[in-house]
């Protein structure tokens, strides 16, 4: 009788821990329920080896559902605002990706941190946009999400001080003095020399 009963888990998608609680239905063609199931605190859940669609779903996951192959482990995702980018890093110029999975719509915004968080770009209002993650173990495969937002990097932006010690270092050259804060004097040889002066911006 063991060969006539299904055994599987469910764990969640962020640390692959058991999901207890998990409502499991089996459904026939005709959308008709057949049997149903609930995971225990293991995450672990048992069902008749019956045809038909199986679906697993549960308050704050996004339901999943198997015509065939049913996993021994299934992995649900976490219903929320979630997402990550194609790469870790991005030169300037290069395009970016955003993977986003968000049960209701929301708003994009691109920040640039430093000593003033400033908004470089606002994307507006996104459309609610529905991820699934595979079953089993997928860090050597990725996710592999539908693209949700794509924009591109742009060029390094100078700190107002900066802009100021570059204006600053202009008008030192025109008075004799060299962009990098150095006053320059002549020695009794004739050649120049640069002696320290005030850093740029605290004169």
């Amino acid at each position: 009788m063991s060969n006539d009963i299904r055994h599987g888990t469910v764990n969640d998608a962020r640390i692959c821990a058991p999901i207890e609680g998990v409502r499991i239905r089996v459904l026939d063609p005709g959308g008709q329920l057949v049997c149903e199931a609930t995971s225990d605190a293991h995450g672990a859940w048992a069902l008749p080896a019956t045809a038909g669609r199986v679906t697993f779903a549960a308050d704050g996951y996004v339901e999943k559902s198997f015509s065939s192959d049913l996993p021994a482990v299934v992995r649900l995702l976490e219903d929320c605002l979630i997402g990550y980018h194609n790469k870790l890093w991005f030169k300037p110029g290069e395009n970016v990706t955003a993977h986003i999975h968000s049960p209701v719509p929301y708003s994009a915004v691109l920040y640039r941190h430093g000593l003033d968080k400033t908004v470089v770009a606002d994307y507006g209002d996104r459309p609610e946009k529905c991820q699934n993650v595979p079953d089993g173990y997928f860090v050597e495969d990725g996710l592999k999400w539908h693209g949700s937002l794509s924009y591109t990097v742009g060029g390094p932006q100078p700190l107002p001080e900066f802009r100021k010690w570059q204006q600053r270092g202009l008008r030192q050259c025109e008075s004799g003095r060299s962009a990098s804060g150095l006053d320059r004097e002549k020695n009794h040889s004739g050649t120049c020399r640069e002696v320290p002066s005030a850093l740029p911006g605290t004169a």
